[in-house]
């Protein structure tokens, strides 16, 4: 196996890739960073989360499941998830336009991150995947209060 170094012009946009090239198709690639992210039911109980969030947030994952999502996200508390079988328009169009929330992971640091939420349905009833997105070089925002939401 050889390490190389590509140059990959998308759109006008360079991007550097550096990575292994396998000779087997047996052989992963190495495993991808991987976000944090939290299942949730229609009323913002979390019900499952990933090992990334576990490190985010510095809690274990039986101590976050079935606490409500406002329990990290103190914004969201009071939040409609769902309204006549549809997701809450006001939060996608924050999430999807970059907004940044604000929480504090179990050793008392303050965390700026994006979230990312995808519909799914289990059982026939609606569920979210939250994914956090941590933002390093986030500016000072002015966040909204829960009532906005």
């Amino acid at each position: 196996m050889s390490l190389q170094k590509e140059r990959i012009s998308i759109i006008g946009s360079n991007f550097s890739f550096k990575g292994e090239l396998h000779d087997s198709v047996d052989e992963p690639p190495a495993k991808l960073h991987e976000f944090p992210a939290l299942l949730l039911n229609e009323r913002g109980m979390i019900q499952d989360c990933n090992k990334s969030c576990e490190s985010l947030f510095g809690y274990l994952r039986r101590e976050l499941v079935w606490q409500p999502i406002s329990s990290l996200f103190p914004q969201l508390a009071g939040a409609v998830w769902f309204r006549d079988g549809r997701f809450n328009p006001r939060l996608n169009f924050l999430c999807r336009c970059g907004k940044l929330f604000q929480t504090q992971n179990r050793q008392g640091d303050t965390l700026t991150n994006a979230l990312i939420f995808v519909r799914l349905k289990y059982d026939g009833r609606p569920t979210l995947r939250l994914i956090v997105r941590p933002s390093e070089t986030a500016r000072s925002y002015s966040l909204l209060s829960s009532s906005c939401i």
